[in-house]
């Protein structure tokens, strides 16, 4: 309750600060009067109009924000006023980004960028690229914004600037998360966390926990991103910032589909639609999610619908993957031209984009498709491919997923020697906890000999005496005799679900 009382404080008095801000900054001017100016006179006016405009920033009024840039250009400050003339552009930048004119933000922070490094400001860069970074991300050019991120944070200092800091780490850390870079992207955000907790930022600390669960459920980690949702979802509620606390909604519904927990999913769908207010992109969402819902419950018309809505509303950069979904759900309902156009398209936009997460989901439904067409050997290129991007990516369901079903292609063709080769190499690095997070990996083989069995079950000995034979090789990645032991018996009261990776 401290933290959320402290959270509105500071809110008000932001908004209050700047509003009466306002009123200073131009009562202030109004007593200054036309001019002309010495020079402490200038630097004052200036000081004072720069004042201005960040404060009508902060309330979004961006007329009134361009007023007084221009007032300061009007001026014609020297090199000495550097400071007040590169500000002036910032904010005029920010304020054009807020009501979505971004090629006009991005010269206004382009002209202040140029006007601060022809002074040596190297101090006031940071800001520009960050602001750049924004401006590409809201475009969808996620290797621009990255790279304006990347040069933010070489221009900042932690002790100086803890916040500006936290949100660089934050932007650059959602960026390797849209790229697939989940490990990459959970140091990110661990640091930005931390600095936001340091810095008493609630509110910031808590969208950042959600951008961190995201991540983790991408990743595979479903127990991290729903403990990190729920901790976001206790706080945003309290806060009353309900769009924030929304997204954490969306995130605790997506760990209840992942693990199957229908009854819960059911009833965070009920509490989610009982908002009233929802921005297009969390209806998008939302409607990704209840389409998620009725896949898992075979109901593959409904789901298709519903993903048919969620295009409708959406353009950012995660629509490759309502589009994935959206295929599974065509090849379901045994529409084969609907998916296999959505697979090709999305399949290019990918290697356009170096997409590698898409890039091992697309392949994965090809190989899939291809299986049940029973066209094996066309199977084995695609799973392969997804079994490498995905485990590339650090996508543990996906990658155990991909590689399971690869080998029993290779099996289905009478490769033995292949596919016991794939399954040592799976057990070989679960065994060196390569990727972090996995299973146990004696579980998952045994398992997975449980799905040959009832495929191939004559071959079944050789294909167990294929891995015992790679994994042998390695066994001194493994500690312990009882673990060695367990992968050599399987448990043959176990069974082993390939689940879509939704």
């Amino acid at each position: 309750q401290h933290r959320v009382a402290n959270a509105w404080l500071q809110y008000h008095i932001l908004r209050s600060r700047a509003q009466d801000g306002v009123e200073l900054f131009t009562a202030a001017i109004a007593v200054l009067g036309a001019g002309p100016d010495d020079s402490a006179q200038l630097a004052l006016r200036l000081r004072l109009h720069v004042g201005a405009a960040r404060m009508y920033g902060r309330l979004n009024q961006t007329a009134q924000v361009v007023s007084h840039v221009e007032a300061v250009i009007g001026l014609n400050p020297g090199p000495e006023h550097v400071d007040e003339l590169a500000r002036a552009y910032l904010f005029w930048g920010l304020s054009l980004q807020d009501v979505g004119a971004y090629a006009e933000a991005d010269q206004a922070m382009l002209r202040g960028l140029a006007e601060a490094q022809a002074a040596n400001a190297n101090h006031l860069e940071a800001d520009f690229y960050r602001g750049l970074g924004n401006s590409a991300s809201y475009q969808g050019d996620l290797p621009g914004s990255r790279h304006y991120w990347e040069l933010s944070l070489q221009h900042l200092d932690k002790q100086a600037s803890p916040r500006g800091m936290a949100a660089t780490l934050g932007n650059l850390a959602e960026a390797c998360t849209q790229s697939g870079e989940f490990d990459q992207a959970r140091r990110y955000f661990g640091q930005a966390i931390e600095l936001f907790e340091l810095i008493h930022d609630q509110s910031s600390w808590a969208r950042c926990l959600n951008m961190l669960a995201r991540a983790e459920l991408l990743q595979g980690d479903v127990a991290a991103g729903a403990s990190h949702y729920a901790a976001a979802n206790e706080y945003l509620t309290e806060a009353n910032e309900t769009q924030f606390a929304l997204d954490s909604a969306h995130g605790l519904l997506e760990a209840a589909l992942l693990t199957g927990a229908y009854d819960q999913a059911a009833q965070l769908l009920a509490d989610i639609e009982k908002q009233t207010t929802i921005r297009p992109g969390q209806q998008a969402a939302l409607q990704v999610l209840q389409g998620r819902y009725f896949m898992l419950l075979g109901r593959y018309a409904e789901a298709q619908a519903e993903l048919t809505a969620a295009l409708t509303l959406t353009d950012d950069i995660f629509v490759l993957q309502t589009e994935f979904l959206a295929a599974l759900v065509a090849w379901r309902l045994d529409d084969l031209a609907t998916a296999t156009a959505t697979i090709e398209r999305c399949l290019a936009t990918a290697r356009d984009e170096n997409r590698g997460l898409e890039l091992a989901q697309f392949n994965w439904l090809v190989g899939q498709m291809k299986l049940y067409a029973g066209e094996p050997a066309a199977a084995v290129n695609a799973l392969a491919e997804a079994a490498d991007w995905s485990r590339r990516q650090g996508v543990t369901p996906l990658w155990l997923q991909s590689s399971a079903t690869l080998s029993l292609v290779e099996l289905e063709l009478g490769h033995e020697k292949q596919a016991g080769e794939i399954l040592a190499g799976v057990l070989a690095a679960l065994a060196v906890g390569e990727p972090a997070g996995l299973p146990d990996p004696f579980l998952f083989y045994e398992q997975l000999l449980q799905v040959m069995a009832s495929l191939q079950p004559a071959r079944v000995s050789v294909i167990r005496a294929a891995a015992q034979q790679q994994f042998r090789a390695q066994q001194a990645l493994i500690s312990g005799h009882h673990a060695q032991q367990r992968f050599l018996h399987a448990d043959s009261s176990r069974q082993f679900v390939m689940r879509e990776p939704l």
